[in-house]
């Protein structure tokens, strides 16, 4: 589970719970931010029978703890087909640092 065999910094755990080939480091599975008025739009791809939890921090230093974002949409959840997951931060008067937590089946 801990094996790395493509070299590209995910295990193969995490390789087999985002659906990406462990043996391919072109394969890789990753989240976006984008700007929609006063808000961040996050995205990533969501795998089937996998939950997924969007979680944020202000800073990546120092003690904070990461923690789920109380937003519409954020609640983990278990789709029965691949889907692009998609939540909104209206909550952006600070710098964030997000960052989406993968739930095994």
């Amino acid at each position: 589970a801990g094996a790395d065999p493509d070299g590209d910094r995910a295990n193969n755990e995490l390789e087999y719970l985002t659906g990406t080939d462990p043996l391919n480091a072109a394969s890789y599975w990753s989240i976006s931010a984008q700007n929609k008025g006063r808000s961040i739009e996050v995205t990533w791809p969501q795998t089937a029978n996998r939950g997924f939890e969007l979680q944020r921090r202000q800073a990546l230093s120092g003690t904070q703890e990461w923690s789920a974002l109380d937003a519409a949409g954020n609640e983990p959840f278990f789709s029965s087909t691949n889907r692009t997951g998609r939540v909104l931060d209206g909550a952006t008067n600070a710098e964030s640092y997000y960052r989406v937590r993968v739930f095994a089946p």
